[in-house]
């Protein structure tokens, strides 16, 4: 039958089926989530000044980047000392900035950077609301857009979370 001929009939059982979904799916998916539920949130709290929440974001999104990535960098670091393979270790002050700070590129604990990219959005939010609320369907669109033509900036590491924390905007939009 035509079951034959789909990739996944062929190489899983039922239970490697479900176990993919959560994994792949629902684990691929949590990003492009938590990007949406954050713009979701953001239009229920604009009323909170910007420093309130700047400050709340430092706390919630970059503390614990930092602390993650000092996790991971003394790890990698021991690694290097255990095993004398000393290759993923920061070679300067720079790179070693980015590998806790994901100033530039992405930070030690690569699955973290889009904490860093969340914070620069909550940054930019004063600017992304507006835009949303008035813009609708084209603000999403060119954002989807933007992030399929520039996937990587400076200022976003991940362009795309712009897309869905719009989308959670747009959603939310009252």
């Amino acid at each position: 039958g035509h079951g034959a001929n789909l990739p996944i009939m062929s190489k899983f059982d039922a239970s490697d089926v479900y176990y993919h979904f959560f994994m792949d799916v629902l684990g691929r998916s949590s990003v492009p989530l938590l990007s949406i539920i954050s713009g979701w949130l953001y239009v229920n709290s604009a009323e909170k000044t910007y420093f309130s929440l700047v400050w709340a974001k430092f706390q919630t999104l970059l503390i614990p980047l930092f602390i993650w990535n000092i996790i991971t960098l003394t790890l990698v670091f021991a690694y290097a000392i255990l095993t004398g393979k000393a290759d993923h270790l920061p070679r300067d002050v720079a790179s070693l900035t980015n590998a806790l700070l994901a100033i530039s590129r992405s930070p030690i604990n690569i699955q973290l950077g889009f904490l860093r990219d969340l914070f620069v959005i909550f940054l930019l939010s004063p600017l992304i609301l507006p835009l949303v609320k008035r813009g609708g369907i084209f603000v999403l669109i060119a954002t989807a857009l933007f992030c399929v033509m520039v996937p990587y900036t400076p200022i976003l590491l991940r362009t795309q979370l712009l897309f869905f924390f719009s989308l959670g905007i747009y959603l939310a939009r009252k």
